[in-house]
Parts: structure tokens; C-alpha cells; sequence
């Protein structure tokens, strides 16, 4: 078992590991789970410390194989805890099954009909390209990256044509927002 002191040591002199392996694996310090994933690699750390055979803080050699170690160990850790999170659902995407025990059966065909409705208004108005990446962000299942890779186009044309999409579907929107009676 690590004494106090010694693990406050190592948390001080390697807890650079923790923040360059965060922002390796792109998890913003803004991230909701961030201070938790800190403190879960803060305790991996400290064990790894413990299990390791040498002295890293004293012995120029062990604090390098301490370091390479120590970066695995943590590595594996945080991706296991990648696995264990559990996905946050993008606020747009509309999954009509999840509501069809709450919605009457009536609403639930008028909804799934209003929506073929309007997606083939938006094939009408946007070009094919435009039209997948409507189609994708409805759906709500590809990340932006996976977005961009899919169309093979970098992030800022993939934000213009969001605009663009956004602009050419703004009659649409209005006629969403104050359906006709």
C-alpha cells in the first residue's frame, strides 16, 4: 500500500500523463464526466505506482520505464471506461418507437406520416449531397467526424453546408412550427 506522502509525489510529478492522455483521446475539460475521468486515472496511477517494481522518483532508468508503463496501465484504463459510459442521445434525433407506448395510435401514423412528408420535401429542395447529410442528422446516429468522413469533406464545407441545408429548409421549418390547421 502506497503511503500518503509518496502518492502525493507521484500524482504531482506524473499527473501530466492523466491531462496529455485526456486531450490525446479528445475529452475537453468542458466534458460532464471529465473531473470523474481524472480522478479514476488519479487512483489507476497510484496503483500502477504501487505495482511497479522500481523507484521511479529517484532512478533516472525506472522513471522512464515507469513512464511508458504507467501510460499503458492508464491507457486501458480509460478506454475501459469509455466502454462502461453509456452514450449520450443527440436532443435532435426524434426515435418515434420510444414514444410510440405514450402516443395514442393515431398521433403516432399521423407523426410517422407528417415526417415521410417532409423528408420528401427536403429531397425536392437540397441536391443529393445536402440530402444525406439531412438524412444523417435526423437519424442522429453518426458523429460529425463520422458525418464529415462519410461525404470526405473537411469540417468547416461540412458546416457550410449545414447552413445551407438549414437555410434551404427554412420554409419547411415555418410550416413544422405553424402547421396548417
Amino acid at each position: 500500500m502506497l503511503d500518503d506522502h509518496y502518492a502525493r509525489l507521484i500524482l504531482q510529478e506524473f499527473q501530466a500523463l492523466i491531462y496529455r492522455l485526456l486531450r490525446q483521446y479528445s475529452v475537453s475539460p468542458y466534458h460532464s464526466d471529465y473531473p470523474d475521468l481524472v480522478q479514476e486515472l488519479r487512483i489507476k496511477l497510484c496503483q500502477i505506482a504501487q505495482d511497479f517494481d522500481g523507484q521511479p522518483l529517484q532512478n533516472a532508468d525506472d522513471r522512464y520505464r515507469f513512464i511508458a508503463f504507467a501510460s499503458k496501465g492508464l491507457t486501458w484504463k480509460l478506454l475501459n471506461l469509455f466502454k462502461q459510459a453509456v452514450p449520450e442521445t443527440p436532443c435532435s434525433s426524434l426515435d418515434l418507437d420510444a414514444f410510440s407506448s405514450e402516443l395514442p395510435a393515431q398521433n403516432l401514423g399521423q407523426a410517422s406520416l407528417l415526417l415521410g412528408h417532409y423528408t420528401a420535401q427536403a429531397r425536392e429542395l437540397l441536391n443529393q449531397r445536402e440530402f444525406i447529410l439531412y438524412l444523417a442528422l435526423i437519424q442522429g446516429e453518426l458523429s460529425p467526424q463520422e458525418m464529415m468522413d462519410l461525404l470526405e469533406i473537411k469540417r468547416s464545407a461540412f458546416y457550410e453546408m449545414k447552413q445551407r441545408i438549414a437555410h434551404k429548409l427554412a420554409p419547411i421549418y415555418q410550416e413544422i412550427k405553424d402547421p396548417p390547421d
